[in-house]
């Protein structure tokens, strides 16, 4: 009887970020904002969930990610731009990291 091996994907660092991007943006929708109306407690709410995803990527991927752009704007949070601080002290864009990945496997 033979043994047929199954092959393991392993989840970029890339891939993991973006999926913990699309689950704050879905956490951050359900926060009341409406741009300088916005009550502090929920404006503090937003960012700490952003503060707060930024810390699990940090512990899972040895990544450091960072929004410095985020803002309120209007009736949503932008998060803006995306950095991304590697081990190595390089600081990259998401489509910088996605293009390394790629290359390597």
């Amino acid at each position: 009887m033979q043994t047929v091996k199954k092959r393991t994907r392993y989840i970029k660092v890339y891939e993991r970020i973006l999926l913990e991007q699309k689950k704050l943006q879905e956490e951050l929708a359900k926060i009341p904002v409406d741009g300088r109306r916005t009550v502090p407690a929920d404006a503090r709410k937003a960012f700490k969930l952003i503060s707060d995803s930024c810390y699990r990527l940090a512990q899972e991927c040895n990544v450091l990610v960072s929004y410095p752009q985020k803002a309120i704007a209007g009736k949503k949070v932008d998060l803006g731009g995306m950095l991304i601080l590697l081990p190595n002290c390089k600081l990259v864009t998401i489509e910088q990291l996605k293009e390394m990945e790629e290359r390597r496997s």
